[in-house]
């Protein structure tokens, strides 16, 4: 066996060095301009009538084989025959068309007239054109039977994807490497904008921009650090702190020399009288709390259980990452919490019956995820002697909203395409408000998910309301122009098809006759799946993807 081994290996090493010999002989015929008889015959009178232009790569081709095949494990070369020879023939074929005007002659008509046209063209020459036979063989039907532009869309079709074949390249990779390579620009871009930008940041709850109070002082502070030739950003936090800022932004609007970037409260920005201060100037960026994807990124995580678990119960208040202990997280949570409550929404509002505010809250954070209308809302209230009504508790919810401690989700008919004006679904800003309010025992996870796969729909974009299907629920349809997703969210649907948890999670989207795109979004903690056409996601998967 021994001997049968080392005899394979001196016919590898005697194959590579042939097809390297016969390879420079060919160059040197190929590359040559005077050649004698012979030599031209072999060039022009055989190789350049079979393969015309292509001839100039058959000695690139076999050097570079026989160098693969010598340093080279033989058994893994795989050649693949089919592929080559087909991307051989179309680019040759698009030789042909290139070049068909200076070759055929006028009169010429037929197929094998063509061919013979093509041979002599690249036999008689004393240089190449065209290509060849090899290059008549595909190109010259598609010509006659088609037009030139058919020929040419076929066969460059044929060369991209023989290539592909060959290189073992996929579409997909072509894509994931143009979109690296764009975003790598992109980077590059944005680098050398910030490289080139004068940002001017000014915090009115610091004590050293107290003298920038005054409207007059805020634009001349401005003005001075102003820098030609540069981006210049002007960002200042707190704006309605300074007496009359109106004047000064709507200034720096006119000057056209700045990006300008202002926050406030919540109440300050929620006011009806900002939206006249700046008529047709301004463009509100709506803040989120973290996502999962940021949370991972903020903390150097990969995404695994233990990362999601954590992600449950610490939330999206980046304030409370600081903490490392829990209890002081949710003490954070639950102060910026009820300082929001307290700041915006009473003193916007000159609420006079806090307590009322206050339990109308707790009963929505206890809700969340469940129809809730105003009328079972002030029912409850009067059980404990709140002696409310519709209008004030419909005004009190209005306000937490509008603070954005919660979003209403409204119900939306699938059979009949309306939206129902009864019962909405109330989801907390971040769901870890519930833990820093109400504690962690006895927590319904499968709520706490449906409060997070709402936020991330909103923070992607998408229009959701909760689906009604005769007397079925679906958790959410999420709508983006012309997009629709049906979405059921679980906590843990279990791994049989039969169980009944599953069974009530699948059975309303599998009675949505639409072809829209259907999803259960549960801790599965694997792979994604399907059933009957429903996609099955692990939910921490979900919210890492971009869509």
């Amino acid at each position: 066996m021994a001997r049968r081994k080392k005899k394979k290996e001196i016919n590898i090493d005697l194959t590579a060095i042939g097809m390297i010999i016969f390879g420079i002989i060919l160059a040197i015929i190929v590359y040559s301009s005077d050649l004698g008889g012979l030599g031209n015959f072999i060039k022009f009178g055989i190789l350049g009538g079979l393969f015309g232009k292509v001839t100039m790569a058959i000695p690139i081709v076999l050097i570079v084989l026989g160098l693969y095949i010598m340093f080279r494990d033989f058994s893994k070369l795989k050649l693949k025959t089919f592929q080559v020879i087909i991307l051989t023939i179309s680019v040759a074929g698009i030789f042909t068309l290139v070049d068909r005007y200076s070759v055929i002659p006028s009169g010429t008509e037929g197929l094998f007239s063509y061919i013979v046209a093509f041979y002599k063209a690249g036999a008689n020459h004393e240089e190449m054109i065209g290509g060849g036979v090899l290059g008549g063989i595909i190109s010259i039907p598609l010509y006659l039977w088609f037009n030139k532009y058919v020929a040419y869309a076929i066969l460059i079709g044929l060369v991209t994807v023989s290539s592909m074949l060959i290189t073992g390249i996929t579409l997909s990779t072509i894509i994931i490497a143009a979109q690296e390579l764009i975003s790598e620009m992109l980077s590059e871009s944005k680098k050398e904008y910030v490289e080139n930008s004068n940002i001017i940041y000014i915090d009115f709850n610091l004590d050293k921009f107290d003298e920038l109070k005054e409207y007059k002082e805020l634009i001349n502070y401005v003005s001075s650090k102003y820098e030609e030739g540069k981006n210049n950003f002007i960002l200042i936090d707190e704006v309605q702190m300074c007496n009359g800022f109106e004047k000064a932004i709507n200034n720096f609007h006119a000057e056209k020399k700045y990006d300008i970037y202002i926050t406030g409260s919540n109440a300050f920005l929620l006011s009806s009288d900002l939206a006249t201060l700046f008529t047709g100037r301004t463009y509100s960026i709506e803040v989120y709390p973290f996502s999962y994807k940021e949370f991972l990124k903020y903390h150097d995580l990969d995404n695994n259980e233990e990362s999601y678990d954590r992600f449950v119960l610490e939330g999206g208040f980046s304030g409370s990452y600081l903490y490392k202990d829990i209890d002081k997280k949710y003490n954070y949570i639950r102060d910026v919490y009820k300082t929001m409550i307290v700041r915006d929404i009473i003193t916007r509002n000159k609420i006079q019956n806090i307590p009322l505010l206050d339990s109308i809250s707790d009963f929505l954070i206890d809700n969340i995820s469940r129809l809730t209308s105003y009328r079972s809302l002030t029912d409850t209230l009067n059980t404990n002697k709140a002696d409310v009504n519709d209008k004030t508790v419909g005004t009190y919810v209005k306000y937490l909203c509008e603070a954005f401690a919660f979003y209403r989700i409204r119900r939306y008919d699938i059979q009949g395409k309306k939206y129902l004006v009864t019962q909405d679904k109330y989801y907390l800003s971040d769901h870890a408000v519930k833990y820093a309010i109400q504690g962690t025992k006895n927590m319904n996870y499968g709520s706490v998910y449906e409060n997070i796969v709402a936020m991330e729909l909103l923070r992607r974009g998408y229009e959701v309301y909760v689906g009604v299907l005769y007397e079925k629920e679906i958790d959410f349809v999420a709508m983006k122009r012309n997009e629709k997703i049906y979405i059921q969210v679980s906590d843990n649907i279990g791994n049989d098809f039969e169980n009944e948890t599953f069974k009530r999670e699948v059975t309303p989207l599998l009675q949505i006759k639409d072809a829209y795109p259907k999803m259960i979004i549960a801790r599965t903690k694997h792979d994604d799946y399907q059933y009957e056409g429903v996609q099955i996601v692990d939910i921490s998967n979900w919210l890492i993807r971009d869509n």
